[in-house]
Parts: C-alpha cells; structure tokens; sequence
C-alpha cells in the first residue's frame, strides 16, 4: 500500500521445516522514496502505552547519523506478527490513530493501532463515460 510518502507491506517467513506449514511475518512502514525507515516518529506503539513517542524506539549500536554516538535511538520499522503468515493490511482511521487489521496462517486477526497524520479522503474514482 501507498499512503502519503510511506509504503506499508508485508513480509512472508515460510516454517524453517519444508514439510510444515505456516510460518510468520511482519508489517513493515517505510518512507516510499527510499526505503528508510521514519527517522521523525514511529508509527508503533511498541512498548503498549497508548503514546507514539521515543519510548517506542529502539537503541541501535551503529552511528546512524553521523555524530560518533553509537547508542542512536531509532524508530521500528516494523511489528512481527502474532498470528502467522499475514496478508496485506485493512485500514481504519479515526482521529489521529490508525487501525490495520491483518489476518493470519493461524486463523487469528491481528490488530495493530498506529499514530497517523494523514488525512483519510477520496481513495480512487472510476469515471463513467
């Protein structure tokens, strides 16, 4: 999916038995233009406190950003999910959140509550002739 200047996918980890089904996946949002994940915010709630903020980063032990600090904090680019391998996300938005449902191998439905600042409005059109 495209929204705004971020696109959101879906990875696919297949069983590590080749005689087994099922497997795992992650949601992923990254800035469309260049594969990065978002350096200003992140769209995850990830430690479940109902707020999007730098509690929600994770350290990272390279100097992303060139000043010699090895211990960046960084946004997630993405959540692993809890039910399997998982299809494209549905998207409902309400006032400044963001709800993707996806569902899963295991036969569950994941919801995933995100920040959002994109405005919903006018997906497609079809003109009639």
């Amino acid at each position: 999916l495209l929204r705004g200047d971020r696109i959101i996918f879906v990875t696919a980890i297949p069983n590590a038995h080749p005689c087994e089904y099922g497997g795992t996946g992650w949601i992923m949002e990254l800035v469309a233009l260049t594969g990065t994940n978002l350096i200003d915010e992140t769209p995850w709630d990830i430690n479940g406190d109902g707020k999007f903020d730098e509690n929600d980063y994770v350290t990272d032990s390279t100097d992303v950003d060139g000043d010699g600090d090895t211990t960046e904090k960084i946004p997630v680019s993405g959540k692993r999910s809890e039910v399997g391998l998982i299809k494209t996300p549905g998207i409902i938005y309400t006032d400044q959140r963001e709800y993707k449902f996806t569902s899963g191998s295991s036969g569950g439905i994941e919801k995933t509550v995100e920040s959002s600042s994109i405005k919903p409005g006018r997906q497609s059109w079809r003109q009639i002739r």
